[in-house]
């Protein structure tokens, strides 16, 4: 069982509701993916693969768009379809993957100092050499690409 105190309450939930196994694909509420497998986690070849659910459109739609109608979900279900890949992949030692969009990007460790948004971590999208270090704000998504890159090499982060 998991505790979770709510307004001096102590609740006890079934560690599958408590463990949920999301990540994210974007920053808004309830943007996230179910992950199904997992191999490789902190070696050269890390792969998590990822489905999006109902429960995960449902999530968006209650939590971000305040409609958790099955319309609502219906929508966010055919928006995505396509849209994101099913696997998040990439080399652990290199600190090089490959997010949920596609994107190219390159974890290069702890930032001598942090910017002034809150980057701890030097985290790069490969494509765009001129973009430099995300910058810890969530329009430049450093947040979910983060995430994403700690569902894949954990060990990384420590």
């Amino acid at each position: 069982m998991s505790r979770l105190k709510l307004a001096g309450w102590l609740v006890l939930l079934p560690m599958a509701a408590a463990a949920q196994d999301t990540v994210p694909y974007g920053s808004r509420a309830g943007m996230q993916v179910s992950v199904v497998a997992r191999s490789g986690i902190d070696t050269a070849d890390a792969v998590v693969r990822v489905v999006h659910t109902r429960a995960d459109a449902r999530s968006y739609c209650a939590h971000y768009v305040l409609d958790p109608s099955d319309r609502c979900v219906e929508d966010t279900m055919a928006d995505l379809a396509g849209q994101l890949r099913d696997r998040i992949d990439g080399n652990c030692e290199t600190g090089v993957f490959t997010d949920l969009w596609g994107t190219r990007m390159q974890f290069l460790g702890r930032m001598a100092q942090p910017t002034e948004l809150g980057a701890d971590w030097d985290l790069r999208v490969i494509e765009d050499t001129d973009a430099g270090p995300l910058d810890g704000s969530m329009a430049s998504g450093y947040g979910v690409a983060l995430d994403q890159f700690r569902a894949l090499c954990p060990a990384r982060l420590n």
